[in-house]
């Protein structure tokens, strides 16, 4: 009836506007009346929608040119109405035309109306539910009563729609629900609900209420209990198995019905709908009353019954009446394979184990009995006669002599998963550092036997070998050893003691001298540290050299004296130094030290190996050798004599050779005087003392005072105590006479008159407070060296004489060396004539200070430096550097005292 209302309805709407636009094409073709300008009251009054001002008088209508937002002019402007799809509201006095909301439909204002129309005619909203114009019901109160649009703004009521779980038939003002076992999705004018595919059914408690829509064929459309789906057909649960509730078609669960739990099953087919028609018992599970009344009325209800543990057996049947258990033990204390057996004929005898029927028990085979251990494979009946035994070395499988067996593999015979047993030969082994072979002759079954490898041989296995088969013990490669019995690898051939490992492959040779290796190192000989050697015979392997302590003191080395020995094997770590010139060693205790020469002698370079004196074979310095060279004597050379020590000249007779006292230089000087007088003056060299060491102590002992002829000693005429008029070589001898007294002796000679004159003078103590310190010339100096020197006249040029062997007196020699003589008994005013004080240019006398014996060495360092000066004098702490004064045909001689003529202290 609704539908037809709605069909009349839009049938009438569609005729007014068809008139509507016939009037307004009549309206066109005729000539429009003139119009007038109406009051805002009027055009308000005739059409409240036209925008202010836009209202004219036409006739005895008002027209309105232009409507307010929202409104469109209708009937040649004589009213404006809501478009299509909107409807008027009005709020506060003020309308407009808004959208219409979703669930509703509007057909917009009548298009005929007049000045003046109703507001009804200007658009009304319309109820998909009744299909009657309404302004108070809401979009969710029509979802509530099961209409709705496909959004806002419809037009008609053809676009109204049915919700989920709703239809809306052929005639209708309201929709309809869908019934028990049917659905829709909604969104669709369908006159009808669609049902579930056959076996399906919804779960009458999920849609007992009124208010319960069936929306989908997911929600509605179910698996029943006591069924299943499977190809998209349903079919009943099998025996065994159930479905207590409804489960959705998508469920993975919908394709399979629940299975009884394990030793309980159903009596029949037929679609069981609970667990409890899992009341069934089956063979193999241990069930009792007690069992089964603990589960209530039910039966087993949700309850799990055991499978018949290890050991135990039930054929199937009903449960005992007296409560007991239905399993059953297997005889003589035999077991079975796994839990929930049916049947005695599957109990029997575990891999591993043998039975003791006397003692009703099962028992491991064993693992050593007399050095040999046994197995057993495979399960055996209970009732076999073959796998009865007392011990089990019948019953089980020997592995062989030296071989035993551990119990590694899993057992099978209970619950306890850490037990193991050995039921097979990968149970037999051999320890480490044992060797196994087959047992020649044998074939079916193979037989084997093991020992522990011999010394130089090693197991193919470092670890347990488990199994039989052949692993024989492996030879070390040659003069290799093993420490023990039983090596478990080739890295255990190794070095015996004092030998090493010498190449990539492992071989080994003796350790050379000076080298050592303990057994078993693996590793080449290792050197003995420096200045040690090993004094064992190589090939001697009683005595090998196996540590550091076997390296002791090498030839010419020794621990040095300031390093403590402890006299012990740590010795041998102590470092020997080369033995210092002077000393020797012949080595071969790990604390030998060098042993010093005898007195006087020393060694020709550190290093010296030997066992006695007899290594010291040079002198040492100051000494030498005073007889024949075959027996070895040293001596402190006497005066006039140097011995420097060996310098590695090894020929006799030269400086260096470190034997043979050297004489001091012989020193030839040679004068010609102004007359043409040549004289020639040899002077032996000397030293102060004797055991002289290098050549610098030699020292001429007569020397010419100056290198210009003429110069005098500028003495005090209170040194000299005698003139005479005698020969220049009378003059010099007679000095040296008087010299053979310990004295020193000045002579001057006058080549004009031909008379000498000369004095003595004592040598004095160091410290003595006047001193005149005469400076010496080397003979290391002048010797070997040619020089004459001819006297100077006035106004005549130097004469000169050169001769082999000859040499002219040189006063600025820096020799080092000074005479010191005791002035202190003259007098002060001839303690000042010592010679002339030397002085520069301008008058300075050359004088310093000199307090100690630092500053006088300072001194006589000056009068080195100085060409003119002789001598130096000290008195009373001021030292003087002295120079002679000149006079023509004059010469000047110093002679030291005769050596070893001077007194102790001087």
């Amino acid at each position: 009836m609704a539908q037809r209302v709605a069909c009349v309805l839009l049938l009438v709407l569609g005729a007014a506007a068809h008139a509507h636009a016939t009037r307004s094409l009549q309206q066109q073709n005729k000539k429009a009346p003139a119009r007038q300008t109406v009051t805002p009251a009027v055009c308000k009054n005739k059409i409240p929608s036209c925008q202010a001002g836009k209202c004219t008088a036409q006739g005895a209508n008002v027209i309105c040119s232009q409507c307010r937002a929202t409104y469109v002019r209708t009937n040649g402007g004589q009213h404006c109405v809501c478009p299509v799809g909107t409807y008027e509201r009005c709020t506060s006095g003020s309308c407009s035309c808004v959208q219409c909301e979703q669930g509703f439909f509007c057909t917009g204002g009548v298009r005929t109306a007049r000045n003046g129309a109703k507001p009804m005619q200007r658009g009304a909203r319309r109820s998909c539910f009744g299909l009657e114009a309404d302004s108070k019901s809401t979009t969710a109160d029509l979802a509530a009563k099961g209409v709705t649009t496909a959004g806002p703004g419809a037009k008609q009521a053809s676009e109204c729609l049915p919700m989920a779980g709703y239809i809306m038939p052929m005639t209708w003002t309201q929709p309809a629900k869908c019934a028990a076992g049917t659905w829709s999705a909604g969104g669709t004018r369908d006159a009808s609900c669609t049902p579930c595919p056959a076996g399906l059914w919804e779960d009458e408690t999920v849609f007992s209420s009124a208010n319960a829509l069936r929306t989908s064929q997911e929600s509605v459309c179910m698996v029943p209990p006591g069924a299943y789906l499977s190809d998209g057909e349903v079919y009943s649960c099998d025996q065994g198995t159930f479905r207590a509730s409804y489960v959705k078609v998508s469920s993975p669960a919908a394709s399979k019905c629940f299975s009884c739990p394990k030793g309980v099953t159903t009596k029949e087919e037929g679609g069981a709908t609970s667990m409890a028609a899992c009341n069934v018992a089956l063979p193999g599970f241990n069930i009792n009353q007690d069992t089964i009344a603990s589960q209530g009325v039910d039966g087993l209800g949700s309850a799990e019954p055991d499978p018949c543990p290890k050991g135990t057996f039930f054929e199937g049947g009903a449960v005992p009446a007296d409560g007991a258990s239905t399993c059953q033990p297997c005889p003589l204390g035999t077991t079975t394979l796994s839990t929930g057996t049916s049947s005695v004929a599957n109990c029997g005898v575990p891999p591993g184990y043998f039975l003791d029927a006397t003692a009703g028990k099962l028992v491991k085979c064993p693992t050593n009995i007399a050095g040999q251990g046994y197995y057993r494979n495979g399960w055996a009946r209970w009732d076999n006669t073959a796998v009865q035994d007392t011990d089990g070395t019948k019953a089980c499988t020997a592995c062989g002599a030296g071989i035993l067996s551990a119990w590694t593999e899993a057992d099978s015979s209970g619950s306890d998963n850490t037990s193991l047993v050995a039921t097979s030969a990968d149970a037999c082994y051999i320890e480490a550092g044992w060797g196994m072979e087959k047992v020649p002759g044998t074939e079916d079954p193979e037989q084997f036997r093991a020992a522990i490898c011999p010394n130089g041989t090693y197991s193919a296995q470092d670890k347990r070998s488990f199994g039989l088969w052949n692993q024989p013990c492996m030879a070390c490669f040659p003069n290799q050893i093993t420490l023990r019995l039983g090596a478990i690898n080739y890295t255990e051939c190794t070095n015996a003691a004092g030998w090493g490992v010498f190449s990539a492959d492992g071989s080994v040779a003796a350790c050379p001298r000076g080298t050592w290796n303990p057994a078993g190192s693996g590793t080449a000989c290792t050197a003995c540290p420096a200045g040690r050697t090993t004094d064992i015979n190589p090939e001697d392997m009683d005595t090998a050299q196996d540590g550091q302590e076997d390296c002791v003191v090498a030839p010419g080395y020794g621990i040095p004296d300031d390093v403590q020995l402890t006299g012990t094997a740590s010795d041998a770590t102590l470092p020997p130094a080369l033995c210092p010139i002077g000393t020797y060693s012949n080595g071969g205790e790990i604390g030998t030290r060098c042993t010093a020469c005898s007195a006087s002698f020393t060694t020709s370079k550190n290093g010296t190996q030997g066992a006695d004196n007899s290594a010291c074979n040079k002198c040492i310095p100051g000494y030498g050798r005073t007889d024949s060279k075959a027996a070895v004597s040293c001596s402190m050379c006497s005066y006039g004599f140097y011995q420097t020590g060996y310098n590695g000249w090894d020929a006799l007779n030269h400086a260096g050779d470190g034997e043979i006292c050297l004489a001091c230089p012989l020193t030839k000087y040679a004068y010609v005087s102004s007359k043409g007088q040549k004289e020639l003056y040899d002077s032996e060299g000397i030293t102060f003392s004797q055991g002289s060491t290098t050549i610098d102590a030699c020292t001429p002992r007569l020397s010419q005072q100056a290198v210009h002829a003429g110069q005098v000693w500028g003495l005090p005429d209170s040194v000299f105590t005698a003139t005479q008029s005698i020969a220049a070589e009378a003059c010099v001898a007679g000095c040296r006479t008087k010299s053979d007294n310990g004295v020193s002796c000045f002579a001057e000679y006058d080549y004009a008159t031909g008379k000498c004159r000369s004095g003595t003078m004592q040598l004095a103590a160091e410290g003595a407070p006047a001193r005149l310190l005469v400076k010496l010339i080397p003979s290391g100096i002048v010797s070997g060296t040619i020089s004459a020197v001819g006297a100077v006249g006035q106004g005549s040029e130097m004469g000169s004489f050169m001769g082999s062997g000859f040499i002219g007196a040189v006063s600025g020699s820096k020799s080092g060396l000074y005479r010191q003589l005791d002035i202190s008994s003259f007098s002060a005013a001839d303690q000042s004539k010592m010679g002339v004080p030397l002085a520069d240019d301008q008058g300075v006398v050359a004088s310093m200070p000199a307090p100690d014996a630092a500053a006088v060495e300072a001194c006589r360092s000056w009068c080195d430096k100085n060409p003119g000066c002789w001598a130096v004098t000290v008195i009373s702490g001021t030292c003087t550097l002295r120079t002679g004064a000149p006079l023509l045909d004059v010469r000047s001689f110093y002679v030291n005292p005769k050596p070893g003529s001077v007194p102790a202290g001087v």
